[in-house]
């Protein structure tokens, strides 16, 4: 793949959290009554705020539910300093397993330059050329307790429901949603769940 570069007008940044009850072995979905389709909670990131910030913030703004970021092990290419550190050298750019990791265990660029909202940008003079949506995916989850069918108080456009792991990928609209919860969930099943199956 060839380097592309974005102004700050052609990209936007959104953050989303996979919300799991680790207890029930649920995913928390939302459904855009408007629409008819099941999603995943994710927004705009706000200026100078945290990626990681965004994420809890717009699954509980959007859900109702308080999150908090769930440490999972991963492999990932993010430097551990200790490593560089005790190795006193250059450390190479490859995969490695982190335990306990709470950075994105995934990262979706969606081509936004044919959406409305860039056309919108692109007639006002404000933009040229393509453009692109970075939504960064974490691991989060909520420790408290659900009741049977419990919808919590988020944005009114949502219905919010959780379903077991299998089942909830099923639901999601849309494929790569799909991709990103499947990944979520063997990543939880590899930390949480290995040892009961």
């Amino acid at each position: 793949m060839a380097t592309v570069t974005y102004p700050s007008t052609n990209f936007v940044e959104s953050a989303g959290c996979i919300l799991f009850h680790l207890r029930t072995r649920r995913i928390c979905l939302l459904y855009h009554h408007k629409r008819a389709q099941w999603l995943l909670p994710k927004g705009r990131r706000d200026l100078s705020e945290p990626r990681s910030v965004t994420a809890l913030r717009e699954t509980r703004e959007e859900s109702g539910y308080e999150g908090r970021l769930l440490p999972v092990t991963l492999l990932t290419r993010c430097l551990d300093p200790a490593l560089e550190t005790a190795a006193g050298q250059y450390v190479p750019d490859v995969p490695r397993r982190a335990e306990g990791a709470t950075e994105p265990f995934m990262l979706m660029v969606r081509d936004t330059t044919q959406t409305g909202k860039a056309g919108a940008a692109r007639a006002s003079g404000l933009m040229q050329g393509n453009s692109v949506k970075l939504i960064w995916w974490y691991v989060a989850e909520y420790g408290g307790e659900l009741g049977e069918g419990a919808v919590a108080a988020g944005e009114a456009q949502f219905g919010v429901w959780w379903f077991a792991y299998d089942e909830a990928v099923g639901k999601l609209s849309f494929e790569a949603d799909r991709e990103v919860v499947k990944k979520a969930i063997d990543v939880v099943r590899e930390t949480y769940h290995a040892a009961s199956g």
